[in-house]
């Protein structure tokens, strides 16, 4: 596993259990509030993805240029 895919297994270990936490806060709300609990999450680690992608991608093209 190189590090790319471990920074993203934390994240995604981290914002998982966050979102049970907060599913757990919220667990007697309605339906809909839970919805919307699901779609932040899917958003946040969408764009966590990206982003850590993204920096990656711009660490690569520096160390090439570099050379």
């Amino acid at each position: 596993m190189n590090e790319m895919d471990a920074q993203l297994k934390r994240i995604d270990s981290s914002v998982t259990r966050n979102y049970a936490l907060t599913l757990d806060f919220y667990g007697n709300q309605t339906e809909y509030s839970r919805h919307q609990l699901l779609y932040a999450y899917i958003y946040t680690i969408t764009q966590t993805h990206v982003h850590t992608i993204a920096q990656k991608k711009k660490s690569c093209k520096n160390k090439e240029q570099d050379t």
